[in-house]
């Protein structure tokens, strides 16, 4: 059984990681990830992209899906990547219209 993970291990982890994304140091970072965790987190940009986000948020899933090692875990973000797709290309469509 592994031993308990004490607070101060939390946080310096916690501070190693946001020291990482403040850097823009993205390549570690996705490192730090498990699978599971980088598959949730293009779920999470799935649900939460918006007009405003959504050219951001498919760039991240893109280097998210690029990190997974096996073509089972990227079958399972699929989905997720296709309706990012879907959302790129119908918002960018609607923006194109609106400069006319």
């Amino acid at each position: 059984m592994a031993a308990p993970v004490t607070r101060a291990e939390v946080e310096d982890l916690l501070f190693r990681e946001a020291a990482l994304l403040d850097e823009w140091k993205l390549e570690k970072w996705l490192t730090m990830l498990t699978p599971e965790q980088k598959i949730a987190e293009i779920k999470r940009l799935y649900f939460r992209t918006s007009r405003e986000t959504i050219a951001d948020d498919f760039a991240k899933a893109v280097d998210l899906l690029k990190s997974l090692a096996t073509e089972e875990e990227r079958e399972r973000a699929a989905v997720f990547m296709d309706g990012l797709a879907e959302m790129r290309a119908d918002w960018g469509k609607g923006k194109k219209k609106r400069r006319r």
